[in-house]
């Protein structure tokens, strides 16, 4: 993440000040840094769970300062999904049918301290606009009800594939493979992200966002998100 925000910084210049103000910043990270974290910490106490994500908060703090530093004003979070139920999760695990604890533990942790720093740094800088969109309640809806949003499902739920193996239909299916998403499943995500009511996105979706004047006060309120991400939110 330094190593993007630095190169961004040597290339602000290719930009009009105008332009860099007015574009959205989407800032989504972290999945493999808490996946490595589990994977390597397999009976983490709250302290020490809590320890890690402060310092994954920390390092997305600076970064998106630096970025608001160099004239950045409209910025765009996509909070982490439930981790464990990533199919190449439960693999190692050898259970497909239900989701791994810790990482989605991890996974809401994050996200709940995430909305907290978002919600600070509104306050603390200027003209600091942003959208909130709930990536975590999406991709654990279509994982544990895929026939409700027109997905097959499979001895892993929500993908009928080897965490090793693309599937042979992916249109069919949440993930492609083990970890990452069918152009369905985005397709659906991306529709979220730009036209969804406060519910999924707050307090603005990206095409509000997009438009919203920089010369007038931004009024944010993220009351219905308050309970995303949070510890225990997530089913195992």
């Amino acid at each position: 993440l330094s190593q993007q925000v630095k190169k961004f910084s040597q290339n602000k210049n290719k930009w009009t000040d105008k332009a860099l103000s007015e574009a959205i910043y989407l800032t989504y990270i972290g999945s493999d840094d808490y996946l490595n974290y589990a994977k390597n910490n397999p009976n983490p106490s709250h302290d020490q769970k809590q320890a890690f994500v402060d310092q994954v908060i920390t390092s997305i703090e600076a970064a998106i300062k630096a970025v608001h530093e160099a004239g950045g004003r409209k910025f765009a979070f996509q909070n982490l999904p439930p981790l464990g139920c990533l199919p190449m999760v439960k693999q190692e695990t050898g259970n497909y049918k239900d989701c791994v604890k810790l990482p989605s533990e991890m996974a809401a942790m994050h996200n709940k301290n995430l909305l907290k720093l978002i919600e600070k740094l509104a306050q603390d800088l200027e003209s600091f606009q942003f959208s909130f969109y709930d990536f975590f309640s999406s991709i654990q809806n279509r994982v544990l009800e895929p026939y409700t949003y027109i997905f097959g499902t499979g001895p892993l739920k929500g993908t009928g594939c080897a965490a090793n193996n693309v599937c042979v239909n992916p249109n069919g299916y949440v993930f492609f493979d083990g970890k990452y998403l069918t152009q369905k499943a985005n397709f659906q995500v991306a529709d979220l992200m730009w036209n969804a009511n406060p519910q999924v996105i707050e307090p603005n979706n990206l095409r509000e966002l997009l438009v919203f004047p920089l010369d007038i006060p931004f009024i944010y309120n993220v009351k219905s998100l308050d309970q995303v991400g949070k510890a225990g939110s997530f089913v195992i």
